[in-house]
């Protein structure tokens, strides 16, 4: 019994040390083109420009009144712009992140993606609400940026090296009316705070002595 207890354990805490939670924060675009996220939590900050990626609120263009809207993007390599950051306070006033242009070597960059219920546009032009969950392709968003782009000043692929990001919150959509239509207008993905790891650690290691004892 002693053995389960400390497998189950060992199975819990490897994923909750490697996971970075967002704690505040937003991502916004509007139109189709340009975009930029804000993430904040324990002992860091980040924020950048986004080349507007595959997201699906910006497929209404148009739509019809009636029909669903998915909430659900993702933002990988070339489609992220430079931007700013903050970790264990030092701070990086210019922060290239992505992997457009050489910039960084293959397999390395960042990425993220965010996935939660669509919405359904039948109350014509308006705010749409829906909720969201953000992640990435390994358990979690990466965003690797770099503070020069010449090779010979950059001993590590990522001098701003952030993997394992995890976060929810709400998402408002807002779409305007036109010829009959709808058109989207401009997306805002608003995290909200998460139970803490150790939080979350607690609930488990209870359920298992409780289990435990149950068993007993």
């Amino acid at each position: 019994m002693k053995l389960l207890l400390t497998s189950a354990l060992f199975a819990l805490f490897p994923f909750l040390a490697s996971a970075i939670p967002i704690t505040s924060g937003t991502i916004t675009f509007s139109g189709f083109s340009i975009g930029d996220f804000n993430f904040s939590g324990p002992d860091f900050s980040v924020s950048g420009g986004m080349y507007l990626g595959n997201w699906g609120p910006a497929k209404c263009r148009p739509c019809n009144p009636g029909s669903s809207l998915g909430v659900n993007g993702t933002q990988v390599g070339g489609d992220f712009a430079s931007g700013s950051a903050t970790v264990g306070g030092t701070s990086f006033p210019f922060v290239a992140w992505g992997s457009g242009a050489n910039i960084l070597p293959p397999g390395v960059g960042s990425e993220f993606d965010v996935s939660g219920p669509d919405i359904t546009l039948d109350a014509g032009p308006g705010t749409y609400h829906s909720t969201f969950t953000f992640g990435g392709l390994f358990g979690g968003g990466s965003l690797c940026g770099i503070v020069s782009l010449d090779p010979l000043f950059r001993p590590q692929p990522c001098d701003v090296d952030l993997r394992g990001l995890t976060g929810s919150g709400i998402v408002d959509v807002t779409v305007s009316s036109g010829a009959g239509a709808l058109n989207f207008t401009s997306a805002v993905y608003t995290f909200t705070p998460e139970p803490q790891s150790w939080m979350l650690a607690l609930v488990g290691i209870v359920a298992i002595v409780g289990w435990r004892r149950k068993m007993a």
